[in-house]
């Protein structure tokens, strides 16, 4: 049990590493310049950290289709605008989307060694009445 809480802190450590500088290249590469930025997005919910991450989870195979998703787990979620990907959303599409949107990060253990493939991070928002995820980095 300690060996796998050891390799579990490992592995958040190694993705908290290298997530800023893969998450700025991810996200401002081809892939955030193919999604257009989401229009009439709702207030998000007092839940909505708890929610984002649900749904994120729920669509892990279809958001990352070449990532090995298999022990993928969440490395954390935030509303704030800190951080590259924050930035990003809010450089592409201004700070009313960004503060409507949640970031979750997810490590993709099956991924390792591969720094930039076992860090993800889904973008999620309230449209209409239902969370999804519009971008990943």
């Amino acid at each position: 049990m300690a060996q796998k809480t050891a390799r579990r802190m490992l592995l958040t450590g190694a993705a908290t590493v290298v997530s800023a500088a893969f998450a700025a290249l991810a996200f401002s590469g081809t892939a955030a310049a193919a999604t257009q930025c989401p229009t009439g997005l709702d207030t998000l919910t007092p839940d909505a950290l708890h929610r984002a991450t649900d749904v994120a989870q729920q669509s892990l195979g279809n958001s990352f289709p070449d990532r090995n998703v298999a022990g993928a787990y969440v490395a954390g979620a935030t509303r704030s605008d800190a951080g590259p990907v924050g930035q990003e959303i809010i450089s592409a599409c201004g700070p009313d989307v960004q503060s409507k949107s949640v970031i979750v990060d997810f490590v993709f253990p099956a991924m390792l060694p591969d720094a930039s493939r076992s860090y993800g991070a889904a973008v999620v928002a309230l449209d209409n009445g239902r969370y999804s995820v519009w971008r990943t980095a």
